[in-house]
């Protein structure tokens, strides 16, 4: 009988054993699904920050990066510049009509007009040299040189581009670009300042004559100083 009851007892010990090892696995496999759950959430949720920081960075008319992430841009030129010490240009260009698209025309033409130079910006330049929308009416774009002289081409080659009449909204508009060069480092060593330079230079090539480039000088600086 002892025998009997002791198997008895082993048989309950053994069933509430397994019992509570189904339990624990039942619980397990909850607790591993809640955690993939808050893993997954964490991933949407970072996904979803970096995708509205990136959007902070895009101008929404056009799809180019904006000042911000063209200032970056150029900050990551100079560190380059200090390592190798290889020249890069700022360049400035500023599109004489857009306020005249913008004010004839509206909003939506003038949403296309940034699209349209933004295509031909990019078709222009080397893949890696970057293209950015820093205003209204303006666009900018950076790019190491091999030799500082090498700019002017560059600026020639853009003005090509924009040369051509652009088809809107039934009308043929004439972009009227205007360039401005800072180099680095010949004009400056910072971001700001070379962006600064490049905006100045260009505003001094409108006023002269569009369809032109200017490169800064110092003179063009105190100028624009002296307006501020």
């Amino acid at each position: 009988m002892d025998r009997i009851a002791s198997e008895l007892a082993d048989r309950a010990q053994r069933g509430r054993l397994e019992e509570l090892q189904r339990l624990l696995d039942e619980r397990s496999a909850e607790v591993a699904w809640v955690n993939e759950r808050l893993i997954e959430a964490l991933y949407r949720s970072d996904a979803a920050e970096a995708a509205a920081a990136e959007r902070e960075r895009i101008d929404r008319a056009s799809g180019l990066p904006n000042r911000q992430h063209l200032l970056e841009r150029i900050e990551r030129e100079v560190r380059r510049h200090a390592v190798d010490g290889e020249p890069a240009a700022v360049i400035v260009v500023g599109i004489g009509a857009a306020a005249h698209v913008r004010d004839a025309l509206g909003l939506a033409a003038s949403d296309a007009l940034a699209r349209a130079v933004g295509d031909r910006l990019r078709r222009t330049v080397r893949g890696s040299d970057a293209i950015a929308r820093i205003g209204d009416d303006e666009f900018a774009l950076v790019m190491p040189l091999h030799r500082s002289g090498d700019a002017a081409a560059v600026a020639r080659k853009l003005l090509d581009a924009l040369d051509a009449p652009l088809p809107l909204d039934g009308c043929e508009v004439r972009l009227a670009p205007s360039i401005g060069v800072a180099v680095l480092p010949d004009d400056a060593a910072g971001a700001d300042a070379l962006l600064a330079h490049a905006c100045a230079a260009k505003d001094y090539a409108r006023e002269r004559r569009t369809g032109s480039y200017q490169f800064f000088r110092p003179e063009i600086g105190a100028r624009a100083a002296r307006r501020m």
